[in-house]
């Protein structure tokens, strides 16, 4: 209906309602003997009808434009985004009524879990479902890797935590319907700038990136950088409990390792001691130099024996052994001399330390004659010491 149309309609409605009394007011005035009576004509009503429909029309047309604009910002606003990591990466962005407005893949593996599947205008129940039964067909979640982190973010955290829990329980719930138990990781993400920054930098989630930053804060013998390139099930192993995630379902699945019962059996078929004579064992999962290993300890007879396997192919990479008592009677050997020499020369390095902190070249390049005197000074104790440390080097590394 165009604006003239509607002027119509309202005339027609005003002068429905409007009473038809010219001809009687008329037959009136004749009645009046000369008296002049001034009276309006019908013209002029419908004037001042059309008036009020202009009026009418106008403030429908602007009341109308302003519930248009209202419903389509609405409907087409992010509020919150959720982001689904498996080592495929894949973020949701959803409106208020929490239908899909963008779908997103970080990586190449959540391009093959998207396929051909066009989730935009869909709800975010409907879209979570598809991914997960699109990870599940591929391989990406299965008993041997049971790891999902959900993370959620968004402009009210109360609404962030009510999607987070119930997408964790329903995704949780989805993988027990399966023939494995998931191990679901969720978190409430809060807005931070460095925090995406972070994420951009190293072509991850800002979800993923808030759980290393979890797992460094607890561990700081990881680097961030080391841990970018593992996925969640490798995150959630070596993680463990962390005070800001949540978690649904069982532990994370160690499948696609040899397991620490097969790392111990072969730490002590190389250190040639039967499984009925070592006490305090210790076995955990960790990584080294970008590898996943299991890291063995325990202890036979005056011995402790340390082993770091790696946990695909079960290689040895390093072993050791430690005799406690010999160390501690060495240390006990040469503690008088080691002390002395160093309070000797305790504000000579202190100096040192302050004066060439970070350019210890340039330190070697002006002391270098007076390191040569201390070597020729002390050259008879230092190899005394060398050879004590040599000895038990050779009988405590790979032996």
């Amino acid at each position: 209906m165009n604006d003239n149309q509607l002027d119509r309609r309202v005339e027609r409605a005003f002068g429905k309602i409007t009473p038809d009394v010219f001809d009687s007011v008329l037959s009136d005035c004749r009645r009046q003997k000369g008296r002049i009576i001034m009276a309006e004509s019908r013209r002029s009503r419908g004037g001042f009808a059309r008036s009020l429909a202009g009026i009418a029309a106008a403030l429908v047309l602007v009341l109308g434009a302003a519930g248009g604009i209202m419903s389509y910002g609405a409907a087409h606003s992010p509020v919150a985004v959720v982001s689904l990591d498996v080592n495929p990466s894949i973020e949701l962005k959803v409106n208020r009524n929490e239908k899909v407005l963008e779908v997103t893949a970080r990586n190449e593996d959540a391009q093959t879990v998207l396929g051909d599947m066009d989730l935009k205008g869909s709800s975010l129940d409907v879209a979570v479902n598809a991914i997960i039964g699109s990870m599940l067909r591929e391989g990406y979640l299965s008993d041997m890797a049971n790891s999902i982190l959900v993370s959620v973010s968004g402009e009210s955290q109360e609404a962030a935590a009510a999607i987070q829990q119930r997408l964790s329980r329903k995704v949780s719930a989805m993988l027990e319907g399966g023939s494995f138990a998931g191990s679901v990781l969720s978190q409430v993400v809060p807005e931070d700038d460095a925090l995406k920054a972070l994420a951009e930098k190293h072509g991850i989630s800002v979800g993923k990136a808030r759980l290393i930053k979890e797992i460094t804060a607890l561990k700081p013998e990881y680097s961030f950088e080391a841990l970018v390139p593992l996925s969640i099930n490798d995150l959630n192993l070596i993680g463990g409990s962390l005070p800001d995630i949540s978690m649904e379902g069982g532990s994370a699945s160690d499948k696609n390792y040899i397991g620490q019962d097969r790392a111990l059996t072969k730490a002590l078929e190389h250190a040639g001691i039967p499984s009925n004579v070592i006490q305090g064992v210790k076995a955990e999962l960790d990584l080294e130099n970008g590898i996943m290993v299991y890291e063995i300890e325990f202890s036979s007879g005056k011995y402790e024996y340390e082993y770091e396997i790696n946990a695909s192919s079960g290689e040895i990479i390093q072993s050791g052994r430690e005799m406690v008592e010999e160390i501690e009677a060495l240390a006990e050997q040469h503690a008088e001399e080691w002390k002395a020499w160093a309070d000797a020369h305790a504000e000579e390095w202190e100096t040192w330390a302050r004066e060439y902190a970070g350019d210890w070249e340039a330190w070697a390049r002006d002391h270098g004659d007076e390191v040569e005197k201390w070597a020729e000074k002390y050259a008879d104790d230092w190899e005394r010491w060398a050879e004590a440390w040599g000895a038990w080097a050779d009988s405590y590394f790979d032996f």
